[in-house]
C-alpha cells in the first residue's frame, strides 16, 4: 500500500543527521575533519588522542590561531566558515575545509566539547554541544590553539553505530587517516594515542621516508624509487616501489591533490599504467605521490567528505603520472642492470635442456604407482623437489615418514644427492642418472620433450606446441594441495628456535591471522608485543623460506586463509633456473593435469603457453 503525504521540511536535527551521514562515516571521518581544521588554523603541533577506537572519545588539540569566543557558536552552525567569501574564492580554494559542515554534523551526533583561545586574549572560551543543542559560553584556561573533545559519537543515530566495526578495526581506520594526513605535512608534528597507549609520534621537519619508515614494514622501503616530474604548471613528485615488491592489495597507494589525500580511479590507472609490463592484473605496486596543480584546473567541491576530484584536463594528468612513475621505473631499471651490462653477448646465450627418458621396454608412461610410499628412506633417486610429495598429498592415503627436526641453518630446497646446477649461460644440461634412450614419453596426451632455459617445460599434444612456466605449474599444485589437505597443519620443529622483530604495523597483522598462521603449520609464540618467537614450520618450507613467508604476509598486510595459502604456495614451489630430472618433470605435468583452475597459477599468471602449427606456419610464412 502506498502511503501520501504533504511536502514538508524537516525538523532541522533530522537535517543534521542526515548532512552528518555524508560528512561522517565513521570515527576517523570525525579526525580527518577535525585534524584539517587545525591545519587550517595553522597549527605546527597537534596531538589526537581516542579511546575505544574513537567511538568513546576522540580528542583533538592543536597550537593554531584559536576560534574567537564571539565566533564560537557560528563555527558550530552549518555552512558557517572562515575559509571562502564568495564563488570566485570556491574555484580556487586552497584550503581543507570550505563546506562549514564538519563542526556542525560531528556536534549533531555527539556530546562535543570545545575550548579555544586565539593569540593575545586574556582567556580562553568553551562551549559544550549535546546533539546539536548548543550550550552556554563559559570562560576556560587554555595556553593556546583550540581543543575539542568529542565523546559517544552516533550514540543518538543507532542505526550508523550498528555499522561500526570492532574496537581495533576503528582503532586501525584512525591510525591510517592521521597518518595519511602526516604524509603531506612533514613541517608539522603529529601524535596518535589509543587507550593510554601511543602509537606513534611524528617530529616536525622530518622526511617523506622518515615518516614513511614509522608506518611501512622495513621491507616495503627497501625497494622506493623517488618520483619527480614537471609538466608546464602541473607536477608530481613522492615515492613509489618496485615492481619485485608489488603485493595483492592496493593499501599502500596513497594519492594527494595539492596536499588533500584523494581516492580517485584516473590517477590510480595512470599508476598502473606506468607499471605496464611490470605487473600482474592482481598486483599493486606500494606508492605515496603528491600532484599538484593550479588550483582553478582542479574541483575539490564533489563530495562532503572531500575526497573526490575532477580535474580541468584528465589527459594532462593521466600523463603526468604516467611519465612519473615510468620514468622512476627505468631509473630503476637502469640502476639494477648495470652490473649486468659487462656480460657478453655469448655468455647471454640461452641454453636449453633436454633430458631423456628413463629406458624401458615400452613408451608408456612409468609413473609410480599412487598406492606407493613415494619418500622412502632407502631411495636410490630423490626428487630435487617436492612434485612427487604433493602427488602423495594429493592422490594418495599414505602418509609420509615423520620428518626429524630441523636446525636453524638454512636449508635449500634441493636434496643433497641433486648435484647443483650449472649457471644459464652454460651448455645444455642432461640428466645423467638415467640412461639415454632418445624417445619421449607421454601423459594424458601430452608428450614431454624437454626444458628450456631451466624453466620452462617443452610440451606437444597433436598439433600443438606448449611451453610451461615450471613455477607457476607447481604454485597450482601446491595450491591445491595446501588448501585442500593443508588446515591438517603439518609441522617440523626446529631444533633451535627462530626470533623475528616485529615492526608496529605487522604487530597488528599477527594478531588477526595468528590463528590461520598455526592452521598452516606455524607455531608461534610472542614473548613481548614486538617479538615473534617461532618454534616450528610447515613442512613444505626452509627454515630461511619460513622467515621470508612471515615477512610477506605481514607486510602485504594477509588477513585471510585463501590468501596465505597463494603466498605460501609461492614461496614453497620451484624456482627458475631449476634444472628438472625426466621423472620431475613427468610427474609435475601429471600432477597440474589433475588440478582445478589450472591454466593459471593462483596469482592469476598463465601457466601455458601454445602455439598452432597453423599459428607457426604462419610465423615461419610457410603459408598465408
Amino acid at each position: 500500500m502506498t502511503m501520501t503525504t504533504t511536502i514538508h521540511i524537516l525538523p532541522p536535527a533530522l537535517q543534521s543527521q542526515i548532512a552528518a551521514g555524508e560528512v561522517l562515516e565513521r570515527p576517523a571521518s570525525a579526525i580527518k575533519e577535525l585534524v584539517e581544521n587545525s591545519l587550517d588554523a595553522g597549527a605546527t603541533v597537534i596531538d589526537v588522542t581516542i579511546d575505544r577506537g574513537g567511538q568513546e572519545r576522540i580528542l583533538v588539540q592543536d597550537n593554531g590561531q584559536g576560534i574567537a569566543e564571539q565566533e564560537l557558536p557560528l563555527a558550530l552552525t552549518r555552512h558557517a566558515t572562515s575559509k571562502i567569501a564568495s564563488m570566485d574564492d570556491l574555484l580556487t580554494i586552497s584550503s581543507f575545509g570550505f563546506r562549514g559542515e564538519a563542526l556542525a554534523s560531528i556536534a549533531s551526533v555527539s556530546r562535543t566539547l570545545i575550548t579555544s583561545i586565539t593569540p593575545g586574549a586574556e582567556q580562553g572560551a568553551q562551549i559544550e554541544v549535546v546533539h546539536g543543542k548548543l550550550g552556554e559560553i563559559r570562560p576556560a584556561a587554555l595556553s593556546r590553539g583550540t581543543r575539542i573533545e568529542v565523546r559517544d559519537l552516533f550514540a543518538n543515530v543507532p542505526v550508523r553505530l550498528k555499522f561500526l566495526k570492532t574496537m581495533a578495526t576503528e582503532a586501525k581506520r584512525c591510525q591510517e587517516t592521521l597518518a595519511h594526513l602526516a604524509l603531506a605535512h612533514l613541517e608539522t608534528s603529529l601524535s596518535l594515542t589509543h587507550n593510554n597507549r601511543e602509537i606513534f609520534r611524528f617530529q616536525g621537519g622530518e622526511t617523506l621516508q622518515d615518516r614513511l619508515q614509522r608506518i611501512w614494514p622495513p621491507s616495503l622501503m627497501q625497494g622506493l624509487v623517488p618520483i619527480h616530474h614537471e609538466r608546464g604548471s602541473m607536477r608530481i613528485t613522492g615515492l613509489a616501489g618496485s615492481p619485485a615488491q608489488a603485493q595483492v592489495r592496493g593499501n599502500r597507494i596513497i594519492f594527494y591533490v595539492n596536499g588533500r589525500p584523494v581516492k580517485d580511479k584516473l590517477l590510480l590507472h595512470a599508476l598502473r599504467q606506468g607499471y605496464k609490463g611490470t605487473l600482474l592484473s592482481k598486483e599493486y605496486p606500494q606508492a605515496v605521490l603528491f600532484v599538484e596543480l593550479p588550483a582553478n584546473e582542479v574541483d575539490v567541491n564533489v563530495h562532503p567528505a572531500k575526497t573526490e576530484v575532477r580535474f580541468m584536463d584528465e589527459g594532462a594528468i593521466f600523463s603526468l603520472v604516467q611519465a612519473g612513475i615510468r620514468q622512476g621505473m627505468e631509473a630503476l631499471l637502469s640502476e639494477t642492470s648495470a652490473p649486468a651490462q659487462t656480460q657478453s653477448v655469448r655468455e647471454q646465450t640461452v641454453d636449453m635442456t633436454m633430458p631423456p627418458p628413463p629406458a624401458r621396454e615400452s613408451d608408456q608412461v612409468n609413473l609410480p604407482s599412487r598406492n606407493n610410499t613415494l619418500y622412502s628412506e632407502g631411495a636410490e633417486h630423490r626428487p630435487k623437489f617436492s612434485s612427487l610429495h604433493e602427488a602423495e598429498r594429493l592422490f594418495s592415503h599414505h602418509k609420509r615418514p615423520e620428518r626429524r627436526p630441523v636446525s636453524h641453518v638454512d636449508h635449500s630446497v634441493s636434496h643433497k644427492e641433486t648435484p647443483p646446477a650449472p649457471p644459464l649461460g652454460s651448455p645444455a644440461v642432461v640428466d645423467q642418472t638415467r640412461p639415454s634412450s632418445g624417445h619421449s614419453s607421454s601423459t594424458h596426451g601430452y608428450t614431454y620433450l624437454g626444458q628450456f632455459h631451466r624453466t620452462y617445460l617443452i610440451l606437444s599434444k597433436q598439433n600443438t606446441l606448449m611451453l610451461m612456466d615450471q613455477h607457476a605449474a607447481h604454485e597450482r599444485v601446491l595450491y591445491h594441495a595446501f588448501s585442500t589437505t593443508g588446515q591438517q597443519g603439518e609441522h617440523q620443529r626446529l631444533a633451535i628456535p627462530q626470533e623475528m622483530p616485529l615492526h608496529p604495523s605487522e604487530q597488528e597483522v599477527v594478531e588477526a591471522i595468528w590463528t590461520d598462521l598455526s592452521q598452516i603449520g606455524f607455531t608461534l609464540e610472542r614473548p613481548t608485543p614486538a617479538t615473534l618467537v617461532i618454534r616450528a614450520i610447515p613442512t613444505s618450507l626452509a627454515t630461511g623460506e619460513a622467515l621470508n613467508y612471515l615477512r610477506t604476509v605481514l607486510g602485504e598486510q594477509t588477513n585471510n586463509m585463501d590468501a596465505l595459502w597463494t603466498t605460501l604456495a609461492c614461496k614453497s614451489a620451484i624456482k627458475a633456473g631449476h634444472v628438472l630430472a625426466y621423472d620431475e618433470a613427468m610427474h609435475l605435468v601429471e600432477t597440474w593435469l589433475q588440478c582445478p583452475d589450472n591454466q593459471y597459477c593462483p596469482h592469476g599468471r598463465p601457466v601455458m603457453l601454445t602455439w598452432t602449427v597453423q599459428e607457426l606456419e604462419k610465423r615461419f610464412k610457410r603459408k598465408p
